[in-house]
């Protein structure tokens, strides 16, 4: 805030410098100077360490990588508080009214509140929990699952069956999920039970220490407030359905990963539909058939990736990326047929970001 206000900056502008005005300046979670007489930043193994602050880094020692940064400024968006455009971001009014807000205050706390509830997966993690709408039910982490579905597929790729990398994989949603359940206990959604929880007068306070910990191994929650929803301001966008396959590197993925990418807009394009249609079932107070998705990826298999064989399987596992995506929905079946029932709806505008115009309009033209 201090150093763009409500100009457009870069990823690499907001990495660390040390000889420019930087977030050493503010930041209150850095360690006492030490030898060589300067704070540093606590996340960091090592004082010296030029990269500077573990949520950028920094960009002398990191110009072309920009994993930390990228996670942060993913996760501000997330929460309503940055907006991307193409290469550059800039602060909401909402990202201004929360870096000038203090953070141990009743109206720090209902900020972070109501942003966390905002956001695609953090809905779909709060819609898995049992009994969620009771308060103090106790629930297991172990049963919640968020991330990309794995559908097990092959594809034909110059003549050749190559399998499919659709789904993320056990650590990278262990991570996430650990991350959200952060946000939870950081909004006072839920708490963890076996940890003692410091003072404060906000839940971002009492459970500081936790939160910003190397390692969350929690698995007993409690509920202590359940938000009503009713729309996902910040839903998964059509560009961020599959994971980053070009990071499919390991010795013999080459074949794998250029066969995912290869695929990769027919995926985004399958699993938008779900998202999509289920969306406009839930404003049309309608349910979505899972027999009529196989008919309509059937017929337009130059927009779908159709497997030859097993696409009721494919489907019935691309279902649950609109949990993730952030519209979670009940299963129905009636008269022997299964429908899906959206619980919530959606923020179609960012939901659509970078969808192709034909998908949608023939997403449109279907009667559901």
């Amino acid at each position: 805030m201090a150093k763009f206000g409500d100009r457009n900056f870069t990823l690499n502008d907001i990495k660390f410098v040390r000889e420019e005005e930087n977030i050493h300046k503010y930041c209150p979670l850095l360690r006492a100077a030490s030898l060589i007489g300067s704070p540093s930043c606590r996340f960091k193994s090592n004082p010296l360490d030029e990269a500077g602050c573990a949520l950028t880094n920094g960009l002398n020692v990191d110009f072309t990588k920009s994993k930390e940064v990228s996670n942060t400024i993913n996760a501000l968006h997330a929460l309503g508080f940055v907006e991307r455009d193409n290469k550059t971001s800039h602060l909401t009014d909402k990202g201004i009214i929360f870096a000038d807000t203090e953070y141990n205050s009743a109206e720090m706390s209902r900020i972070i509140h109501d942003a966390v509830i905002k956001y695609g997966p953090v809905v779909g993690l709060l819609s898995q929990i049992p009994s969620r709408h009771e308060k103090g039910c106790r629930f297991n982490t172990n049963d919640l699952t968020i991330g990309y579905p794995d559908t097990n597929e092959v594809a034909y790729i110059d003549g050749n069956l190559v399998k499919i990398s659709s789904g993320s994989k056990s650590d990278s949603n262990i991570r996430t999920k650990s991350c959200l359940l952060a946000w939870l206990t950081t909004a006072g959604y839920i708490r963890p039970v076996k940890i003692t929880p410091d003072n404060g007068s906000f839940p971002h306070m009492r459970y500081r220490n936790y939160i910003n910990g190397a390692i969350r191994g929690e698995r007993l929650y409690e509920i202590v407030e359940f938000p009503e929803l009713s729309e996902t301001e910040h839903p998964l966008s059509y560009e961020n359905l599959t994971k980053l396959n070009s990071g499919l590197r390991e010795r013999g993925m080459k074949e794998i990963r250029e066969a995912t990418m290869r695929c990769e807009s027919l995926i985004k394009n399958r699993r938008f539909a779900i998202i999509y249609l289920l969306n406009r079932a839930y404003y049309e107070q309608n349910e979505l058939s899972f027999g009529l998705l196989v008919i309509l990826f059937k017929e337009r298999p130059d927009l779908f990736l159709v497997p030859q064989y097993g696409l009721e399987d494919v489907v019935e596992r691309e279902i649950e990326v609109a949990v993730t995506s952030g519209i979670p929905f009940d299963r129905i079946i009636s008269n022997g047929e299964i429908y899906l029932r959206p619980l919530v709806g959606l923020n179609k505008e960012e939901a659509s970001i970078g969808a192709p115009t034909e998908l949608i309009k023939f997403l449109d033209s279907v009667n559901i």
